[in-house]
């Protein structure tokens, strides 16, 4: 008889150390969350407590021991538990503000300081997306922007001014074109919209409203008497399998030429391709 209270003894015991071996490895390995493992230890102990109660097969000494065993494993795993899930979640957010600011470094890299247009540096990008998801038969416009006499105005209003002014007619610009366009600050006082599946038309009333826009922010410029800020505005239009971004970007330049020739403050189109010309 006491063989074999020995022997379930003995199987109890190799029984609930397995167990708690593998509960062990749960908490150390798979790192689940902490209050998740807190229930679990709780309903392993009561089950271990309520088995090793029932069967009698342990004196209370030995029932003492086995409480004050479970006991202390609980609470290492316990606290190894809420260690781990502290350090994950620390590591969680520290990639996640790295992921962040990298993102914003990449966002700033792409920004123009002064006017938080996207600069040169993104045009090649945007240039490439356009020409890639703008379907076969839709055109791709670009609308060259130049601020009239700023460099007068530069000398009358001085350089703080001057970029306060640019400022202006680039969020004049961005409050004025539809939110499938493309503005770049080109380059000085030179604003660049792109934009596709629009027709030429389209695209030169795009850029009549724009210049329509900046002429009633009214920015005096003294330079010109009693004049204000105007700007002049090229236009060209093309399809994405008959041209290249370098060859629009030309032929909008040329409008603005035009334009400027016209007398400033209005804008050109670029005269169509001719039927069959090829792309240098």
């Amino acid at each position: 008889m006491a063989a074999a209270t020995q022997s379930t003894s003995s199987y109890l015991f190799v029984y609930q150390n397995g167990n708690s071996a593998a509960f062990l490895f749960f908490v150390i390995a798979l790192r689940p969350r902490f209050f998740a493992v807190v229930i679990g230890l709780a309903l392993m102990c009561a089950s271990h407590f309520t088995t090793t109660h029932l069967t009698g097969a342990f004196d209370d000494v030995t029932y003492s021991g086995i409480i004050t065993f479970y006991l202390t494993l609980s609470i290492f795993l316990a606290v190894s538990a809420y260690f781990l899930e502290q350090k994950d979640r620390q590591n969680f957010l520290n990639q996640l503000r790295g992921s962040l600011l990298y993102r914003q470094l990449e966002r700033n890299a792409e920004r123009d300081e002064l006017t938080g247009l996207l600069n040169r540096r993104s045009l090649a990008r945007v240039g490439e997306m356009l020409w890639n998801d703008a379907p076969r038969l839709a055109p791709v416009s670009a609308i060259l922007l130049d601020i009239d006499h700023f460099k007068r105005f530069n000398d009358v209003h001085g350089h703080i001014e001057g970029d306060a002014c640019i400022r202006a007619v680039s969020q004049c610009m961005r409050d004025t074109v539809d939110e499938a366009s493309f503005v770049f600050r080109f380059g000085g006082e030179e604003m660049l919209v792109l934009v596709a599946d629009r027709e030429p038309l389209q695209a030169l009333a795009m850029a009549e409203r724009i210049r329509t826009a900046i002429e009633r922010l009214g920015i005096a410029h003294r330079g010109l008497g009693n004049g204000c800020v105007t700007a002049s505005l090229g236009v060209a239009s093309a399809l994405a399998t008959e041209t290249t971004l370098e060859k629009l970007l030309q032929n909008a330049d040329a409008a603005l030429y035009e334009a400027k020739h016209m007398g400033r403050n209005t804008v050109a189109l670029a005269s169509a391709p001719k039927v069959g010309a090829q792309v240098a």
